[in-house]
């Protein structure tokens, strides 16, 4: 997010560098400012003062503005001169350590310009410096900005600049430099006068030897001219800045006096809506009451409703012990179904038997006289009813009840048989004057009717 903002800066600074839209540069001055109170650093440590004066800061696409515009990547890379005066202006450290301990001069010296890139080392460099960037100040290798630099350009303005720190201290202190005996710089305003006595007194001697040493004086005081047309160009510069900083400054005041017109009308507008809100709170309590009415008579409905869903639940409780005894009862009645379906089958088993009995009988008085057919008849008659009986059985195998009922069925019939046979017996007692095979048959036949 960090390397976007700075990229965002750049190209603010691009397109806003030959505009004097004061108002607009104090309200980016001032978001700057609100953004660098957070103090935002990259995962090493570096500010947004650092990636703009860094060579090495990685050119980050952000957009599709950007993408339609990759051919214009190079004048957007670090280090940019507009954005470090933006982001100093706003109140970056400018001696801010990331975590190796580099300050931005250190990143800064290491640049190396390209073709068409001369000046803009010495103006990064002059920028720093000119805002207060300290020279001695070490990483944690132990190394200065005077270490780090990568050209002779770099070290040769960080050495010049050492020596404008001197130069500095000894003219604050009244205090000259002894050139040679008798002749001393000091002030600006007194180089005219040394040079104007040192060379009186040269003529006076007619010395070659001093003759020397004026040239050497004179070239010396020739690059303390130089230098000193550098500092004047340089506070020409500051006073650039202070004007750009007070044109930025006015501008935030009427942007301020705005503000605050803008912000009594804002109020006056928050006191009516204020006041409005109050209502509307006062109505929404009213509304809330009466939704705690409410609520208090579901709560107790809901109350009742629980103490009703309980008894239910009991009420189930004791319906499903009933089913479950009554699944007990129905397990303990399907037994007793399979028993009777059993004995059933075997009376099923016996009536064959019997029938098959019968029909041996039948076969046996097929000469006995029409009483006798008579009573085959019947016989076939009861063998119609034993089948449908059976066709009754093989329905009703899952009713206890009716099965039963059959069987109560089949005792009866059994029992109209047995009178038949006792017919029978007494209708073979007329027939005594038949062979005694036929007396011998008959005796079978009773004793096997007797046995059903």
């Amino acid at each position: 997010m960090l390397y976007q903002a700075l990229y965002l800066l750049m190209l603010y600074s691009k397109s806003h560098v030959s505009e004097q839209n004061d108002h607009e540069t104090a309200a980016m001055t001032d978001l700057l400012s609100r953004l660098l109170c957070s103090n935002p650093c990259t995962w090493n440590g570096n500010t947004l003062l650092h990636l703009a004066a860094w060579h090495g800061t990685p050119f980050i696409v952000c957009s599709s503005y950007d993408r339609e515009h990759r051919m214009c990547g190079g004048m957007f890379k670090p280090p940019c001169l507009e954005t470090m005066r933006l982001i100093l202006h706003a109140g970056c450290d400018v001696n801010a350590m990331n975590i190796e301990g580099n300050t931005p001069l250190h990143l800064a010296v290491t640049f190396k310009p390209g073709p068409g890139q001369e000046d803009v080392l010495k103006e990064t460099l002059d920028l720093l410096l000119l805002f207060g960037a300290d020279t001695k100040l070490e990483n944690n290798s132990g190394r200065m900005a005077m270490d780090c630099c990568e050209t002779d350009e770099a070290q040769r303005i960080l050495s010049a600049m050492d020596i404008d720190v001197r130069n500095d201290e000894m003219l604050a202190s009244g205090s000259g430099k002894e050139i040679d005996k008798g002749f001393h710089i000091g002030r600006q305003n007194d180089l005219n006068q040394n040079y104007q006595e040192e060379t009186e007194r040269l003529r006076s001697t007619s010395s070659g030897e001093q003759l020397r040493k004026l040239r050497r004086n004179m070239k010396y005081v020739q690059g303390q001219l130089r230098e000193r047309g550098g500092k004047l160009r340089e506070m020409t510069k500051q006073l650039t800045d202070v004007k750009w900083q007070l044109r930025t400054r006015d501008a935030e005041l009427r942007g301020i006096s705005k503000d605050v017109e803008n912000g009594a009308e804002q109020v006056q507008k928050r006191d009516e809506q204020l006041t409005e809100m109050i209502q509307q709170l006062k109505n929404v309590e009213g509304q809330l009451q009466e939704r705690d009415g409410q609520l208090t008579e579901r709560t107790q409905q809901l109350t009742n409703v629980e103490g009703q869903l309980q008894e239910r639940d009991e009420k189930l409780t004791e319906v499903t012990q009933q089913l479950t005894n009554v699944e007990g009862q129905l397990r303990e009645r399907d037994g007793q179904l399979t028993e009777r379906t059993q004995q059933l089958t075997n009376v099923e088993g016996q009536l064959q038997e019997r029938d098959e009995q019968l029909t041996e009988v039948t076969q046996q008085l097929t000469n006995v006289e029409g009483q006798l057919r008579e009573r085959d008849e019947q016989m076939r008659e009861m063998k119609q009813r034993l089948t449908s009986m059976e066709r009754q059985l093989e329905e009703r195998d899952g009713e206890l009840t009716e099965k039963t009922q059959t069987f109560t069925n089949v005792e009866g019939q059994l029992q109209e048989k047995d009178e038949q046979l006792r017919e029978m017996r007494k209708q073979l007692k007329n027939f005594e004057g038949q062979p005694q095979e036929r007396d011998g048959q008959l005796t079978e036949v009773t004793e096997q009717l007797s046995n059903v």
